[in-house]
């Protein structure tokens, strides 16, 4: 069976409730649980730290469950990548959760499935749980998108060998052709590798994202989500307030199809809710403009 690793640090509410629906799921028994827990910020909260740390050591018990404490803070990035570099070191494939996730009793099965379906695709990088979709908006059972996703996903050795982090060289910033493309998965993404580069967010996500789209890739994604995200609020690591598309579970049975294709009608009615907010859109059309501006000038012949 395919490992699933656990990311957390100190939301013990939100945890037990991942951990909850983790273990009512069909196919957790006798699976490999690899829970990481980052060290404590410097001058962090202790005691939210150590009741999660004691929740963890406490079904750490299980036979089947490893908890890996780091006695330093890495941050959500750093331990992300290198907690799942470390499991893939043992295992070909990976299911990824982080402590804020709310999973449909099928949600394992799903993953099991695509991955083993997909396993040869060299053109599929991951398989994601959660969809914004819900069974009404398109017939097919999963559906090809060109950006991953990050609450409740998985991942193969072969896929993620090549990703590195702080590797994007600064200049791509300066590449307008480059960022339109990339905005096929949403029009927020270069405005997200932007921030990235500018010190404003400290995120694996979107280097992931970027790396994937470089590689030409793609994810599977369910009709309807097979994970619901919690983590909104002030202890969140990136997003404070709640979404009105943090996934609403579905209890319908999802078979992966083998042959899914790509469909640009699916992709660009999921593109729509990559939205950005009204100041933050105006802000990102200024500098893309800029951007198109500057690269027809430096193109143009004198």
């Amino acid at each position: 069976m395919n490992p699933v690793v656990i990311f957390a640090y100190n939301r013990l509410g939100c945890l037990t409730q991942t951990w909850r629906s983790l273990i009512d799921c069909s196919g957790f028994e006798g699976r490999d649980i690899f829970i990481f827990q980052d060290g404590l910020k410097e001058g962090g909260e202790s005691e939210k730290w150590n009741d999660v740390n004691s929740f963890l050591k406490e079904i750490s018990q299980l036979q089947q469950v490893q908890l890996i404490t780091r006695n330093d803070n890495l941050g959500l990035a750093v331990s992300v990548h290198s907690g799942i570099s470390e499991v893939l070191t043992s295992f070909e494939t990976v299911i990824v959760l982080e402590d804020d996730l709310i999973l449909a009793k099928d949600f394992l099965e799903f993953m099991d499935s695509a991955l083993a379906l997909y396993k040869d695709r060299k053109d599929i990088y991951s398989v994601s749980g959660f969809s914004h979709f819900v069974n009404t908006e398109i017939s097919e059972d999963v559906f090809l998108f060109p950006r991953p996703n990050s609450w409740g996903w998985a991942t193969w050795r072969e896929k993620w060998t090549g990703f590195k982090l702080d590797a994007i060289p600064r200049s791509v910033l300066d590449d307008y052709t480059l960022l339109k493309l990339f905005q096929r998965g949403g029009v927020d993404l270069p405005w997200m590798l932007r921030n990235q580069f500018r010190g404003k967010i400290n995120s694996w996500a979107i280097q992931w994202s970027f790396y994937q789209f470089l590689s030409k890739g793609f994810s599977v994604y369910p009709r309807c989500s097979k994970v619901e995200n919690i983590g909104f609020g002030e202890n969140a690591t990136h997003t404070k307030k709640l979404s009105n598309s943090s996934g609403k579970l579905c209890d319908t049975l999802l078979i992966p199809m083998s042959e899914v294709a790509c469909d640009k009608e699916i992709i660009e009615k999921y593109r729509v809710f990559f939205r950005l907010g009204m100041i933050t859109r105006f802000n990102s059309s200024i500098w893309i403009f800029y951007l198109r501006l500057k690269s027809a000038i430096i193109i143009s012949p004198l």
